[in-house]
């Protein structure tokens, strides 16, 4: 048996499922009489993994696009975007829409959220309280993706309008088959009464079609498929009500059509709350969309329970077969037992002896080893030393070709793997605003952990009675100097007084007004991060593209 818990902001519904039969149902008020029979409902239920299935007016929904990651740089991002859009959520959900190709590759996802959960503390009280084993939590609008896809597959535009709550229906707006944004619309009380079709279905999907062309996720022109589940004595009325045209097309569906389709095997008409409760109680046990490990922490300890119980019974059986086998023929075996015995603490002997020669040479080895791994350690933090780096700067510095360079600031400082890839992506993020040619890579992140020696240059060029190319000429001679150098593994041009691109002409990129650029606060100054020689450098695959050098402030 499946059995899920349907909660809205009012009631709490009970479906047992066996397979695609309806067992029972029960359903419970969100008040202090309610509470009570649902507890009374759990401890004279058996224990059995419970899905709960959430239909809230609190659900947020949020398109973003995000650089094409993948693996831990991929979750990493992921928990940023959900800490920045929703901290204090408790239900966050996530997932694929698209990949998006273009100068760069991105990837565009949907987050969800249930942004007040005020409405379903009480319940979740007496669930935890009770310690029912919670297997997965799931949002219906993540259903009605699924649904939509059974009943009408493979349209661009599709609006899913169902209605499983009475003051109330739902709109759900799908594109290619993905879930894109879901809302609650809540009906007058005159539409509660009159019980209709038009009741079933907002009284002018106008409104739906001009928010979804405002958010630009339709044309003007599209055509929206809408998809109507209404109850069966609905059907003609809606079909005479809504015609299709340009740009809308409308579908139908009776429930117990929908029951057919889906395979649902009971003798009355279900309503459309416990259609979904089916399409829920179909998913694995475990997939838990909207909840965590902490939510699934009794079922945890149910299927650990189960699965001793079950173990002590296969165990018990063995038990008993084994002594059986034993008891016949133990007359048999008593001799060949005690030869047994015998050479096995002859065998355990000689094992000893072997065993305490073999451990004195492995603890030997390990010390040596020890010994050669920190003798590689004080070398290579030798190596790293920002000493070494003085001579060789000094004598770059005082060429008399870069004798209008002042150097204002030297810092030097270790960097782990992690800030390093940041530091460069923020650089290229900036960069690529401005003129999108900027990309970044998929970050290699087995050397994550290496720490890189760092010496980051700040300083002002002074600019009086120099032309814009001699400019140029005095920052591409400073970085050929410092690439060319012994000390330097790698280099990367922060910031310059200067864009040194073919197409470009000033820091700021807003003309060729030079007296109004050098006015400009800080437009004399350059800025160098310099990656010092001594650690294995590995590419990180951020890619700055060349061709991007210079400041985009």
């Amino acid at each position: 048996m499946k059995r899920n818990f349907f909660i809205t902001s009012h009631r709490l519904k009970v479906f047992e499922w066996q397979g695609s039969t309806l067992i029972d149902s029960f359903e419970f008020e969100n008040d202090e009489q309610g509470h009570i029979g649902f507890e009374q409902y759990i401890h004279a239920s058996d224990v059995v993994p419970t899905q709960i299935l959430l239909e809230l007016i609190e659900e947020d929904f949020l398109i973003v696009n995000v650089p094409f990651l993948r693996g831990k740089d991929r979750k990493s991002m992921i928990e940023r975007m959900t800490k920045r859009h929703y901290r204090n959520a408790h239900f966050v959900y996530h997932q694929k829409i698209r990949i998006l190709k273009g100068d760069r590759k991105e990837e565009e996802l949907l987050f969800t959220a249930i942004t007040n959960d005020e409405s379903i503390d009480s319940w979740m009280g007496v669930i935890e309280k009770n310690k029912v084993p919670v297997s997965g939590i799931w949002s219906l609008p993540i259903l009605c993706e699924e649904l939509a896809k059974k009943l009408f597959p493979k349209k661009k535009n599709s609006l899913l309008i169902s209605r499983q709550i009475r003051s109330a229906f739902r709109e759900t707006y799908i594109r290619d088959g993905k879930l894109i944004l879901s809302r609650i619309v809540r009906l007058s009380h005159e539409d509660v009464i009159s019980e209709t079709a038009e009741s079933y279905m907002d009284h002018s999907v106008d409104k739906i079609k001009k928010f979804l062309t405002n958010k630009q996720y339709i044309k003007y022109n599209d055509n929206l498929d809408v998809i109507c589940i209404l109850p069966d004595n609905f059907i003609d009325e809606a079909k005479s009500h809504y015609i299709d045209s340009k740009e809308y097309t409308f579908r139908f569906y009776g429930l117990s059509e929908v029951q057919k389709k889906l395979s649902i095997k009971t003798h009355e008409v279900l309503h459309a709350d416990a259609i979904f409760s089916y399409l829920c109680s179909t998913h694995p046990i475990r997939e838990n969309p909207y909840g965590n490990k902490k939510d699934q922490a009794n079922y945890f300890v149910y299927s650990l329970n189960r699965f001793i119980h079950n173990l002590s019974y296969m165990g018990s059986f063995a038990l008993f077969l084994s002594a059986v086998s034993i008891g016949t023929i133990n007359n048999n075996m008593s001799i060949e037992t005690k030869e047994l015995k015998k050479e096995k603490i002859a065998l355990s002997n000689v094992y000893q002896e072997q065993y305490d020669l073999l451990q004195n040479q492995i603890d030997t080895a390990q010390k040596v080893q020890q010994h050669i791994l920190f003798s590689n350690q004080l070398q290579l933090e030798a190596n790293q030393s920002l000493e070494n780096a003085f001579i060789p700067l000094s004598n770059i510095l005082s060429k008399p070709s870069f004798e209008r360079i002042k150097i204002t600031n030297i810092a030097w400082e270790k960097l782990h793997g992690l800030s390093l890839i940041q530091i460069l992506q923020d650089v290229d993020k900036e960069k690529s605003s401005n003129n999108g040619n900027g990309y970044y890579d998929q970050p290699n992140y087995d050397q994550y952990n290496l720490r890189y020696p760092m010496l980051t240059i700040k300083g002002r060029l002074n600019q009086n009675n120099l032309s814009y190319r001699q400019t140029v000429l005095i920052m591409d001679q400073l970085t050929e100097q410092f690439n060319n150098s012994d000390f330097i593994e790698k280099l990367w041009l922060i910031k310059a007084p200067v864009d040194i691109r073919n197409h470009a002409n000033f820091s700021d990129q807003q003309g060729t007004d030079r007296n109004l650029v050098f006015k400009a606060l800080g437009a004399d100054s350059f800025e160098i991060l310099l990656l010092l020689k001594g650690t294995p450098f590995f590419d990180p695959e951020v890619t700055i593209d060349e061709s991007l050098v210079g400041v985009y402030e």
